[in-house]
């Protein structure tokens, strides 16, 4: 059967129909799903066209032998677009042609990502994220995708999870394995710190922390007073609390673990004392929680590090503003430590506090990390109502609440040694109730960090820094290239296509 075909038929009716078919074939190769909008869009398109094209009194027209040789170069190229854009869906070929290699992850987090054998969950609190920050976690999961995922949470829209995982502010990371969550220590994160805590949630035990007990110090239970929101938090953080009692059993191998004295009432025994000195000398680290007016024993100890403890309690006028006793010292002032280093002017405060004395000494470096406002002081007489600043007796402020000390051991210089201590004169600001109150189960948390010698990098992985290659313009100039990209050179293009087509016309 023969289909008359119009001396001057339309070109529209045909390309709208193989325009169709092309848009209907390419939605179902690069979806993968040919559903019947798929199958409705070839049909239509076979009969805007394919009737016409099928026609003999087509064919014997050369203008339509001509347009149909355009048509069918068109549409080879479309395929092979379409081919090649639907494979690199499925096998994607990235290519990084960036200076300092941005897009490309170190070797280090390839093999450690390669060898993950156990889903690891990244948890980002916050709304939104920025485009590096994004590309750098669809990295993540492109070297991975079975074991390594990660969600957006928006913690206004979901505050139970947020509070679960202790998220404080936005912007806060924190990596899920099983029952084992740790945060990203960097704000905002880059490959070293997602590296670095990728490598800690997925390595072996939980390193022990050592409460010492026996000596009335806060028990590790949900008592008023008690530390059981510092366990879980330690245990969070790929930390395990343990209680210990060197008068009542044999003293594990404590090697380089951490002990804490946390708010003793009565005073160490002697072979205690010894057994904690004893514990620094072979590089381990001790974390000191001392109340003031508390005899403990270990003024000694503290002497050879340099420390005095002043038995006056701290009195602070600064936290009256903030609706509390002027026995709690309120601080905001945070020394060079890595303890404090991204505390800013953050808040802080410690009930019933003693300051310290901090002399230099030999071998031994010291770092101040609390001090009180300069309208506190050191108050001697505290029968007097209301509390008042004595110059004569008393000694102004600001005071030094607690302090970091290190001290290099002898021994193989390729392997040095170290003992940490710390020191704080307050014991209750890391008490249930009050542990997550500001930045102070923050001052605990990282002092343990510290201690504990793994706040170091655990692998040396760098983020790649993009170079500032940034062009500098005036108004002028800047006005001049936006005339030309936008309306000189289209113009000139749009001009040279029109004499081409009116020389071939």
């Amino acid at each position: 059967m023969v289909f008359p075909v119009p001396h001057r038929l339309p070109p529209l009716l045909i390309w709208s129909g193989l325009v169709l078919m092309a848009g209907a074939l390419g939605a179902g190769l690069v979806t993968a799903n040919w559903n019947g909008w798929v199958g409705l869009g070839l049909a239509g398109g076979a009969v805007a066209s394919g009737g016409l094209i099928l026609s003999p009194n087509f064919w014997h027209q050369r203008l339509s032998r001509t347009r149909t040789n355009a048509v069918v170069r068109v549409l080879a190229v479309v395929s092979i677009l379409i081919s090649a854009n639907s494979l690199l869906q499925r096998y994607p070929l990235r290519l990084d042609l960036t200076e300092n290699h941005l897009f490309t992850l170190a070797p280090e987090s390839q093999q450690l990502l390669h060898n993950l054998t156990s889903p690891v969950k990244a948890w980002v609190f916050s709304p939104q994220l920025d485009s590096r920050s994004q590309a750098l976690l669809e990295n993540f999961r492109r070297q991975n995708p079975a074991n390594f995922s990660f969600e957006l949470v928006d913690p206004q829209i979901r505050p139970g999870l947020a509070e679960a995982f202790g998220v404080r502010q936005l912007g806060e990371v924190y990596l899920e394995s099983g029952e084992r969550r740790l945060p990203v220590p960097a704000r905002p994160f880059d490959e070293g710190g997602l590296v670095n805590t990728l490598n800690q949630i997925t390595s072996g035990d939980p390193q022990p922390v050592y409460f010492l007990q026996g000596h009335g110090e806060h028990p590790l239970n949900m008592a008023q007073f008690g530390l059981s929101q510092a366990a879980a938090t330690l245990k969070d953080h790929n930390f395990q609390a343990q209680t210990l009692n060197l008068g009542a059993e044999e003293p594990p191998s404590l090697g380089r673990s951490v002990l804490v004295v946390a708010g003793p009432r009565r005073p160490l025994l002697s072979g205690e004392i010894a057994t904690i000195q004893n514990h620094l000398d072979q590089g381990g680290n001790l974390f000191l929680l001392l109340d003031p007016d508390t005899e403990t024993g270990l003024d000694k100890l503290l002497t050879e590090w340099g420390i005095t403890l002043d038995p006056r309690l701290v009195v602070d006028s600064t936290g009256q503003l903030l609706g509390l006793n002027p026995t709690t010292p309120v601080v905001t002032d945070y020394g060079p430590s890595q303890i404090t280093q991204d505390f800013d002017r953050g808040v802080s405060f410690f009930p019933l506090s003693q300051s310290l004395q901090v002399q230099a000494t030999p071998g031994i470096e010291a770092t101040p990390l609390l001090l009180t406002s300069p309208r506190s002081w050191a108050e001697s007489d505290l029968e007097q109502t209301p509390l008042s600043f004595d110059p004569k007796e008393d000694q102004g402020g600001p005071l030094t609440l607690g302090v970091a000390l290190s001290r290099q051991l002898p021994g193989d210089p390729e392997e040095p040694k170290e003992a940490r201590l710390v020191v704080i004169g307050n014991s209750t600001f890391a008490t249930n109730g009050l542990f997550r109150e500001q930045l102070n189960g923050d001052v605990f948390l990282n002092s343990v960090t510290w201690l504990s010698q793994t706040a170091a990098p655990v692998m040396s992985v760098r983020p790649s820094r993009p170079e500032d290659r940034r062009l500098l313009i005036s108004n002028s100039q800047g006005w001049w290239l936006g005339f030309n990209c936008l309306i000189l050179f289209p113009a000139l293009g749009l001009g040279g296509a029109g004499v081409l087509w009116w020389r071939q016309r």
